[in-house]
């Protein structure tokens, strides 16, 4: 292609320079690419069927000849400006004739805007791919002209460029063409070093420039680059170029004038010397070329027919079509342009209908020869399908949203968009604009597709990651990434695929391996669905300076071994009835949407983990085939495949052969559900059972972009309900129409319409026949039931307008839908039509005999008992079979019975209740309702018959009210209401007579009245003070028609009034009460009026008692009305306002003063209101006696409240103390007075006491923090638990002799105490003699002491230093003279009158040097004196605390600090090469002799040595232990 860039250039010339959509001929219409790419076919590109768009040959043609410019394509970048005004048409004429394709051509021009778009792609991807270390911008040809050295020669005309952006980047990090080459090369250029400087002298420089661009050339030509038109000179820079040229004519005339002809006539002058614009022409062609070169033989020569063979490929089953490696094959492209166009073609080819078989904008793309670099590839369909096949987690997310017939632009350029964005995704570092594809240019695209085919195959998985836990559970995985290199390498981590939101990586987005090491990479996994999870994990190497780590990918693959329900539901529900279960459904994803409802059904617990059967089954592992090792000449086939394992059943499939045919029982008429983020919402779930048993339904919420979850319920379905028999009229059965009736008087079932009544006298044995339906009326209404459930609108609308709802047809596809056995049910409901059903009988009572089993025949040869009635809703014509039942009671009683028949998909309930009656028993309703209050009873009459039933209502008993009349409808169940309202508390016995007026039958039901307490006639609230009280006045009404007398009474024992109150009849009487509560509080209680025999006696006029009672108002006696009351007491005013105030932490006591003023003992009750207050909780005094009450207030919160001191006893009522309370913070407390020494510090604890119920939060300042200091964290405060104690640490570090200014307040501020002080004291003494100081060295050497000393004044002071050896005192003593050297040396320059600022620190350096093996001693003193000569005042104190004279009269001049030091002389170990090894066997014995010399103990060394002899014996019997 790089040669043949002519043909490109006439092709091109025909046709409008915009991107127009193609549409190409069908003349390549093939399944597969058969072919190789050796025979190719150019073929002719169509114009665009746009007509706004369209430009034929004769306006292109007349566009170049009138010099405009070609309307630009769209969306194509911007040109760089024209460098054309610069040249002379003349000039360029020339110029043109005589360099010919040497020139760059004008860039107005149609080949110059190829060209120009041709270099423009050079540029691009030699900067950002051609240098190591990453991008590095070039222009063409500047940049490549002045990086030929390292080290470039300044000069002026450089220096005029300077702020140019070429020299600025040169500033920063200059880098030749040479790098580039080695970078691509991997290798230095032969015969070039790459940091060879250029000499200074220009005529060398430009020899050695010469000489470089001839070495290039020449190895490119042997690399077989065709540069045969570039000249050395052309690759120079402007003013090199010129130079060369002057060069060449002055070295031929030199050679000319020495007589050299020959030699002269080999320097050929073919061209004149060029003028700069040309030259720049020309240069800039020659480096194209160039780099077209380096691309052909460096990068192109990369892809060969090996590198295709041995590449990895997406799928391993079809292979690439191989491509003939004959150079001459082709007469347009080279065997790497081949390969890339057969790698193009056959995942194009393969891959088109797998990526976009599902694509809403177009389906799959038509089949097509890729034959070009430009036209064929600008839709970005072929180059999205080479994606789509290597990273197959691009297709959902980038790929099916393309145009798979574009025929547009804008679609053409939505289709790029999505690749760029595709590649960006995945990590491909290239430099590729949307508009680059969809203005094609053949470079720019080849290189392209060279840089995907050198890239792709990193991204096919590695290998594949396995994840296994349960639902919802976090996994955790690591991959081991190694770095064997020497350099760091940085990778991005990318998780990609359908399910990649469920993975993460916690390292982070980028990692890095270390320099020969390994990093465990931690990838994890929550689940959110059931299914299997899928994603990619893609680690893409970044480069950090040169280094750059290669593609890792990884199958993603996850498996849920494990499901535990979020709530499990337990239910229960007879046979073939319906049951709503109410769930509620409670999101657990952070994220709201739409959750479609899934029920997955059986008779176990699915989720049983020890359920082999689950609902996830393992994932069989692949095995992979080996081939043979041994090659013995002849062809062996591949290793045998493993028989495949047996088949597992499915996991939702839990159907087995020899399983009992089961049929579905639940049912969601929600298909979704709408569910926020951590919301909750109700779902209803029936449960509809066809078989007795326990059932297991797992409701899974499946939302496919949010996640799954699921709920459990287990369900038991019970025996159905009794099912309604005909009632066929004889001598024992019993028709109950009325529920109401039967209620207590038809035995333990309570009078259900399904259950068959029979009544018999005691001691009668009972023969009857039960009807039994041949078909299950229940299970058929069940049936369609669910069949109505799970029909359309649409299908229900239509079988109702045609009356087919309820067909045995609509039965039938309801089994075949529900029952997992569809076919075994079908046979034996065919077996059943021919031979019949037997069902086994069950009976729980033993005074029924019922046979063993019993045959139900086929419906079509069913008996029919005609009955006259209809029952229940069955006809006395529907197919019955008699059961025949014997029963016999003992005693008088109700005898139930359940009769359940069980066959092979039919269980039938049927509940019989026989009646042994004694003589005079009756069926009574009872009622319950309290006196004056109404309860009302509808009684149903069920009228099966065809015709009404006028009824008439008779009503016995007091409080019993009905309607007279009533019409029971036919077919109809009429409700009879009937009202009791007591007007007493007597029992009431009554009757009801229902007399049917057209047969002339009667309804009897005897009536029970059970009145209760009456409720209160209303809530009276009164509201008062406490010995004060008040009046009220209540309605005592009388509803009879008799005067009645109320006997008053109350609970409460201030309420007070009339004994009783008389009431004429229909009248309300008044009652005043009074009331008078002696204490504060809420009373609540009733008072009642009870009706009774009148306590007053009236008489007449002749003084006989008048009897006004009769026997009729003698039965209201008992008869009460009643009042709640509810009495609010205030507090009285009190006898004395008292003010208390005290400190915190302290008490109060105060005394009140008590009287009793009644005649008795009486022990007064004590209650006492507010906080911190304590006191005895009574008090006891005599008659007329006084006494004090002690009441102690210890306040811990600071602040003012109100309390209450009260006192009571019935006798004297309530009286109280109003209490005015004030906490003030707490006192100031004195510490023990400290006691320290200059230069050091003591310590004592501050005791913190909280006694009360609250926690203190204390904040401690300090006012002299120069001198005392908190042991405590400064940051935070002091925190004190409520009834406890902490101990807080103040340092004292004395500043001066005496007390000085050694005082401080420490406050605890906190907001129950305010500010609680203590104030701390202290002395400083003067300092005693320190610790001694040692010092250790070998003898014979020197060692260096630090003794610091700080200045604890708040002053300067002059310190004097003295050091005095006591070795060197006590050798003057002895021996008379003093000794030669001191041990001990002060290295100070000056050693008095040194300033030691305030708070600062001096380092004393002090040399010790022994010279002997003994110890030596030395006092270092240090006498500080003020700086300004002044004096201490300070009295010293005796060993009894008696406090001594002062000094003088003015006090201490000077404080000496004493410091005693150790000095310790150590000997020298024995050097290594001086050690004596002895060895010796184990229980063996060796001797030897060990001359050992004491450094120190000799006299010299030039002395006698002394000799120790060692024996060194190793017992036979010791025992050896390894420490």
């Amino acid at each position: 292609m790089f040669v043949n860039r002519e043909h490109h250039q006439r092709e091109l010339r025909l046709y409008q320079r915009k991107v127009l959509p193609l549409e190409r001929p069908f003349l390549y219409h093939v399944s597969h690419l058969t072919t190789t790419v050796d025979q190719v076919l150019v073929l002719q590109v169509p114009t665009s069927r746009y007509p706004h768009q369209v430009m034929n040959h004769q306006q292109v043609e007349q566009n170049l000849q009138n010099g405009s410019t070609p309307v630009n394509r769209d969306g194509a970048m911007n040109k760089p400006p024209s460098g054309s005004e610069h040249f002379n048409a003349n000039q360029q004429d020339l110029a043109s004739r005589s360099l010919g394709s040497a020139m760059f051509p004008d860039e107005d021009s149609e080949e110059g805007i190829f060209h120009m778009e041709v270099l423009l792609a050079v540029q691009r991807w030699f900067s950002s791919q051609g240098w190591p270390g990453g991008q590095f911008p070039i222009i063409i040809p500047h940049s490549l002209r002045c990086g030929i050295s390292r080290k470039p020669i300044d000069d002026d005309s450089k220096a005029a460029k300077s702020g140019s952006w070429d020299t600025n980047n040169m500033k920063k990090e200059f880098k030749t063409i040479y790098d580039m080459m080695a970078n691509l090369l991997g290798r230095a250029v032969p015969g070039i070093p790459l940091n060879n400087p250029l000499p200074s002298d220009p005529i060398e420089r430009v020899k050695q420039v010469y000489w470089q661009h001839s070495t290039l050339l020449v190895f490119l030509k042997c690399q077989g680059a065709c540069v045969a038109s570039v000249k050395p000179e052309y690759l120079m820079e402007p003013r090199d170029y010129h130079l060369w040229k002057q060069m060449q004519k002055q070295l031929k005339l030199e050679l000319v004038k020495q007589g050299e002809e020959e030699q002269a006539d080999k320097i050929q002058e073919d061209e004149e010397e060029l003028e700069e614009d040309v030259f720049e022409a020309v240069s800039k062609r020659a480096w194209t070329d160039i780099l077209l070169q380096l691309l052909k033989t460096l990068i192109l020569s990369k892809v060969t027919p090996r590198t295709l063979k041995n590449m990895a490929l997406p799928d391993k089953s079809v292979e690439i079509p191989p491509i003939n490696p004959d150079p001459l094959s082709s007469n347009i492209y080279s065997i790497g342009e081949r390969i890339l166009l057969s790698w193009l073609n056959h995942h194009y080819e393969q891959y088109r209908e797998r990526i976009w078989k599902n694509c809403a904008k177009g389906g799959v793309p038509p089949s097509r020869w890729i034959v070009n670099y430009d036209f064929d590839l600008l839709d970005g369909l072929v180059i999205g399908a080479v994606l789509g096949a290597h990273m197959p987690f691009l297709v959902k997310t980038h790929l099916q949203d393309m145009y798979t017939h574009p025929n547009t632009a804008e679609q053409c350029l939505h289709n790029a968009l999505k690749i760029v964005s595709a590649m960006r995704y995945a990590g491909l570092d290239y430099d590729i604009q949307a508009i680059d594809i969809t203005d094609p240019n053949p470079i720019a695209l080849l290189l392209l597709c060279s840089h995907l085919y050198q890239r792709l195959p990193q991204y096919l998985p590695k290998g594949t990651i396995e994840f296994t836990g349960g639902l919802h559970a976090i996994v955790h995985r690591q991959v081991k990434l190694s770095n064997p290199s020497n350099k760091p390498l940085i990778y991005q981590v990318m998780v990609a695929g359908l399910d990649s939101r469920d993975f993460r990586v916690p390292k982070g987005e980028y990692i890095t391996v270390a320099p020969k090491s390994t990093l465990p990479l931690t990838v994890e996994f929550k689940s959110r669905f059931l299914r299997p999870a899928e994603a990619t994990l893609v680690l893409v190497g970044r480069r950090q300076g040169s280094a750059v780590g290669s593609t890792l990918t990884f199958n993603l693959r996850t498996q849920i071994d494990n499901i535990s329900p979020s709530i499990t539901v337990k239910c229960a529900s007879p046979c073939y009835e319906l049951n709503r279960i109410n769930l509620t459904v409670t999101n657990p994803f952070p994220e709201g949407g739409e959750f479609h409802i899934v029920l997955v059904e059986s008779s176990g617990n699915l989720l049983n983990p020890n359920n082999q059967s689950n609902m996830v089954k393992p994932r069989e592992k692949r095995r992979k085939r080996v081939k043979a090792r041994v090659d013995h000449g002849q062809a062996r086939p591949e290793t045998p495949p493993t028989p495949p394992p047996p088949k597992v059943s499915d996991a939702l499939d839990l159907k087995k052969e020899d399983d009992a045919p089961m049929m579905s029982a639940f049912y969601s008429p929600e298909s979704s559900i709408f569910l926020d983020a951590n919301s909750s919402a109700n779902v209803d779930i029936h449960f509809l059972p066809f078989n007795i048993g326990e059932r297991q339904c797992s409701v899974i919420f499946l939302n496919e972009s949010i996640g799954e979850f699921l709920y459990s319920i287990e369900a038991t379905s019970e025996l159905p309900l009794p099912s309604p028999v005909p009632f066929i009229k004889s001598q024992h059965s019993v028709r109950i129409s009325s529920a109401a009736a039967a209620g207590e008087g038809r035995g333990i079932y309570g009078g259900d319409d399904r259950i068959v009544y029979w009544k018999c006298e005691s001691g009668q044995t009972l023969k009857e026949n039960l009807m039994i339906p041949i078909v299950n009326r229940a299970k058929e209404k069940a049936l369609l039931m669910a069949a109505q459930q799970r029909m359309t609108e649409k299908e229900r609308k239509r079988r109702i307008a045609t009356d087919t709802i309820s067909t045995s047809s609509v039965m039938s596809k309801t089994i075949a839908l529900l029952s997992n056995n569809a076919d075994r049910i079908i046979t034996e409901a065919k077996t059943n039509v021919v031979n019949g059903e037997v069902m086994d009988v069950e009976v729980d009572s033993e005074f029924y005999i019922l046979p063993k089993a019993f045959s139900i025949p086929p419906p079509d040869t069913g008996k029919s008992k005609n009955a006259s009635v209809v029952h229940n809703g069955l006809r006395s014509d529907v197919p019955c079979i008699e059961l025949p039942i014997k029963f016999k009671g003992t005693d008088p009683g109700h005898y139930p019975c359940q009769i359940t028949l069980r066959g092979q998909d039919d269980v039938r309930v049927y509940k019989i209740e026989c009646t042994v009656n004694p003589e005079g028993s009756t069926a009574e309703i009872t009622f319950k309702a309290p006196v004056h209050q109404s309860v009302t009873q509808d009684i149903p009459i069920v009228n099966v018959t065809n015709h009404d039933w006028p009824l008439v209502a008779s009503i016995e008993g007091m409080g019993f009210i009905g309607p007279p009349s009533i019409l029971a409808k036919a077919y109809q169940t009429t409700k009879y209401p009937l009202m009791f309202r007591p007007q007493n508390e007597g029992k009431i016995q009554g009757k009801l007579v229902l007399s049917n007026t057209e047969d002339g039958t009667d309804h009897v039901f005897h009536l029970l009245g059970k009145p209760m307490k009456p409720l209160a006639l209303d809530h009276v609230t009164l509201h008062c003070e406490a010995k004060k009280g008040g009046t009220f006045s209540l309605n005592i009404p009388n509803v009879t028609k008799k005067k009645l007398c109320y006997r008053v009474e109350s609970d409460l024992p201030f309420v007070t009034g009339n004994a009783s109150i008389s009431v004429l009849p229909g009248k309300t009487g008044i009652y005043n009460m009074s009331y008078n509560p002696t204490r504060r509080g809420i009373f609540k209680g009733i008072i009642a009026f009870i009706a009774g025999k009148n306590p007053v006696v009236e008489v007449d006029s002749d003084g006989d008692e008048i009897n006004d009672e009769d026997e009729e108002t003698r039965k209201y006696h008992g008869y009460r009305i009643w009042y709640s009351l509810e009495i609010t007491a205030k507090p009285p005013a009190p006898e004395r306002i008292m003010s208390i105030t005290c400190a915190c932490q302290k008490k109060a006591v105060v005394e009140v003063i008590v009287r009793n003023p009644t005649p008795v003992d009486v022990t007064l009750d004590v209650k006492i209101e507010g906080r911190d207050l304590h006191g005895p909780s009574s008090i006891t005094l005599g008659a007329g006696e006084k006494d004090v009450y002690t009441l102690t207030f210890s306040p811990a919160i600071i602040g003012k409240q109100r309390a209450g001191l009260v006192f009571y006893h019935e006798l004297t009522g309530e009286f109280w103390y109003d209490l005015r309370l004030t906490a003030e913070p707490p006192s100031q407390t004195t510490l023990p007075h400290m006691e320290c020494e200059l230069g050091r510090w003591t310590k004592q604890n501050i005791l913190l006491d909280n006694p009360t119920e609250e926690t203190l939060e204390l904040i401690p300042t300090i006012s002299n923090s120069n001198n005392f200091s908190l042991e405590r964290d400064n940051e935070r405060p002091i925190i004190l638990r409520p009834m406890s104690q902490i101990e807080v640490p103040i340092h004292f570090m004395p500043s001066t002799l005496g007390q000085g200014d050694h005082i401080a307040k420490v406050i605890f501020n906190s907001e129950q105490l305010g500010e609680w002080v203590f104030v701390a004291s202290g002395t400083g003494l003067i300092p005693q003699p320190q610790d001694a100081v040692s010092v250790f060295t070998d003898v014979g050497s020197n060692t260096t002491l630090i003794i610091p000393f700080r200045n604890p004044m708040d002053h300067a002071v002059l310190v004097d230093i003295l050091l005095k050896d006591n070795n060197a005192q006590m050798e003057q003593i002895m021996n008379g003279y003093p000794s030669a050297e001191s041990a001990f040396c002060l290295l100070l320059k000056h050693q008095t009158a040194i300033r030691v600022g305030p708070k600062s620190t001096l380092d004393i350096p002090i040399c010790f040097a022994p010279t002997e093996m003994t110890k030596y001693e030395a006092l270092c003193s240090l006498v500080v004196r003020k700086e300004d000569g002044g004096r201490w005042q300070f009295a010293p104190k005796d060993s009894n605390g008696y406090q001594l004279s002062k000094s003088g009269s003015e006090g201490l001049t000077e404080i000496r600090w004493l410091y005693p030091i150790q000095g310790i002389p150590e000997s020298k170990p024995v050097e290594k090469s001086h050690g004596v090894s002895i060895e010796c066997k184990a229980r063996d014995r060796v001797e030897e002799r060990l001359e050992v010399t004491l450094s120190g103990v000799a006299p010299s060394s030039s002395g006698p040595q002394k000799s120790i002899f060692t024996r060194s014996i190793t017992p036979k019997k010791s025992v050896t232990k390894d420490t």
